[in-house]
């Protein structure tokens, strides 16, 4: 009989080595109070992954107190090997009373991240946002009393200790305290970060205009990077801090920058990530903190052999022999037919690609895997081909709904791979509602995801399992009047939801990205307010200039500057250009706007002279040697 579908055995002598090393090395870091990195570099579906959750399982067995915080597995509640993948957080869990975390496991999968690098951040910190409370209870507890109050910062608090007792700081709350402290506890700042960035993004977005517009100095404010290191490093000491990073081959410029920064700071803060060999040595940046990284940095491939210490000798990443892949086998069948068995040993050599097989052509109501000749035979060892056949097991409408879904994806529509990989569950679901057919009605969902095709990464948000699976249902034929009635009600949609001022920043995003990459059904009006309501999210994130002057380069031509919002639009289009290094074409886009608002207001109106006045800044702070032209009329 079957066993249970959850996760294999963990086999193989040199994995089990690594993840006993992942272990020692955490140890090492909090005697030592200094970080480490580990880096796991081998191909897709190596196993590389499941070395991380065999590590997160052994801190959850070995290094909390009682009672504890962290449940003992990532995938418990996983059973497919294709829905375990991605996964590097423990599921959603009810706190249990008076525990609290002796670590922080913090998991980032660049593959399953959204939006610019900024925007992935900020939906990498929600997973810190769940255990913030947590973590400060857990520092307040272990801090002593002289760590605490000796702090001149603390005085007020220490002051209303001695007057009501030590159930003052739990009466006040974390807000309150924050406020008698001016922020000084860990993560207080970070914490009010978190919650602004998260509820009050569109706000302050809104006021960028006229921020822009001010003659007031520019006041500096921490950037995404510097609040999450400041808080992750505040903490470390007393709560150590485990930042697990997949695919760290695609991890985009901001998470590099954090990933260099936190390797250099000496507090307990071990970072493991795992990425493809040749890929990670293609990406700069990540080249750049490696290096920078020096002796704290230790890589492993499948040639890599001794690994330094803590590592056993045995530890290596090296290809899993022939009777530990024969055991994932078993840990699926007790029984598996002689041809069965030698058939797929000899074809996969790859522990990912031999579970999903087992996975497409077992039945697990069967006592003995036995799959058909015809079927072996037509077995390639590639991942890609098992994808398929496992499409072809779907239903006719299960398969049908994937591929419309992907007509909401908008990397599919724009074909720009660093583009949104997810779809907005609830504007699809209305785009099907205005088709009017049965076999379409309700959401992708059923057996979608109970196949491991379809992760609800959040309330609104879909994705693919995996890259493969989302093209190949994109590549699937559906007949053209569908496609063309799923694509107008995606659009009306979208334009319903950032018509919408109380819609969430980020499906307001997702909205107009979809819109953008549909762009050829949009007049300049529609093209205008999709970009204005992107811009709207991105002015507010610190370090997203470029992508600002991206959409600026775009939308510029389309603008209607008798329009007060298009205006608006076209000077923080010269902000962004000024903020990113390109003087020119900053004045150049202010020169334009300041000829618009002379039509609109006067040449001597407060508007005028105050673009001006931005102009002439612009060429002051410019390297003269890179500037050829003289300052504007009325800039003096």
């Amino acid at each position: 009989m079957a066993s249970d579908s959850h996760e294999a055995e963990f086999v193989g002598p040199g994995r089990q080595g690594i993840a006993a090393g992942l272990l020692d090395s955490y140890d090492q870091t909090r005697r030592d109070q200094h970080s480490v990195w580990v880096s796991l570099e081998a191909p897709t579906g190596w196993g590389k992954t499941r070395i991380a959750r065999e590590f997160y399982s052994a801190l959850a067995r070995t290094r909390q107190t009682e009672p504890a915080y962290w449940p003992r597995s990532i995938s418990a509640d996983r059973s497919r090997v294709s829905e375990r993948r991605k996964v590097v957080n423990p599921p959603d869990f009810e706190h249990v009373p008076l525990s609290r975390p002796d670590y922080l496991w913090w998991g980032i999968s660049c593959g399953m991240r959204n939006g610019t690098p900024t925007e992935s951040l900020l939906q990498d910190v929600a997973v810190l946002r769940k255990h913030v409370d947590h973590l400060e209870n857990a520092w307040w507890y272990r801090a002593g009393f002289v760590d605490k109050f000796a702090h001149p910062a603390f005085l007020a608090l220490r002051a209303k200790v001695l007057e009501d007792g030590v159930t003052a700081v739990a009466d006040y709350g974390l807000t309150k305290a924050a406020e008698l402290v001016g922020g000084a506890l860990p993560g207080f700042s970070a914490m009010s970060w978190l919650v602004r960035k998260g509820v009050e993004q569109s706000k302050a977005a809104r006021a960028r205009s006229k921020n822009l517009r001010s003659a007031e100095a520019i006041v500096y404010q921490p950037s995404e990077v510097d609040e999450v290191e400041s808080f992750l490093t505040k903490i470390a000491p007393l709560v150590p801090v485990v930042l697990f990073v997949e695919d760290v081959h695609d991890a985009d410029d901001l998470l590099v920058e954090l990933l260099e920064r936190l390797i250099r700071r000496d507090a307990p803060v071990m970072i493991l990530t795992t990425g493809w060999p040749g890929v990670i040595d293609a990406n700069p940046g990540l080249v750049r903190a490696m290096s920078g990284a020096g002796e704290r940095l230790i890589r492993v491939d499948e040639e890599t052999a001794p690994l330094p210490s803590p590592f056993p000798p045995e530890a290596s990443l090296r290809a899993l022999e022939t009777a530990d892949l024969a055991s994932i086998m078993s840990s699926h069948y007790e029984q598996v037919s002689p041809y069965t068995r030698d058939t797929l040993l000899s074809t996969y050599r790859n522990p990912f690609a031999l579970e999903l097989v087992l996975e497409t052509y077992g039945d697990p109501d069967e006592d003995v895997l036995e799959i058909d000749p015809v079927d072996l035979e037509k077995l390639s060892g590639k991942v890609a081909d098992l994808y398929k056949t496992a499409w072809e097991r779907l239903g006719e409408p299960e398969r049908e709904r994937l591929t419309l879904a992907t007509l909401a994806i908008p990397s599919i529509v724009s074909a720009d791979a660093t583009d949104s990989r997810s779809w907005d569950r609830v504007m699809l679901d209305a785009a099907f509602a205005h088709l009017g057919d049965d076999r379409l009605g309700g959401h992708v969902a059923g057996s979608a995801i109970e196949r491991a095709w379809v992760r609800p990464v959040d309330d609104f948000f879909s994705q693919f399992h995996d890259v493969a699976q989302m093209n190949l249902a994109a590549n699937e034929f559906a007949k053209a009047p569908q496609r063309i009635r799923v694509r107008a009600a995606l659009i009306d949609e979208a334009k319903r939801l950032i018509a919408d001022g109380d819609a969430p920043a980020d499906r307001a995003a997702q909205a107009s990205r979809l819109l953008l990459a549909y762009q050829a059904d949009l007049d300049d009006r529609e093209f205008v307010d999709a970009s204005r309501a992107l811009v709207g999210v991105l002015s507010d994130l610190h370090q997203e200039n470029e992508a600002i002057a991206r959409l600026g380069d775009d939308t510029h031509r389309r603008l209607d500057l008798s329009d007060q919002r298009d205006r608006d639009l076209l000077r923080t289009f010269a902000h962004a250009q000024r903020q990113r290094g390109d003087p020119r074409s900053a004045i150049e886009l202010l020169e334009e706007l300041v000829d618009a608002e002379r039509q609109v207001y006067g040449r001597e109106s407060p508007e005028v002279l105050s673009t001006s006045r931005s102009i002439a800044d612009t060429i002051r702070e410019s390297d003269p040697g890179t500037m050829d032209f003289g300052a504007p009329e009325g800039a003096h």
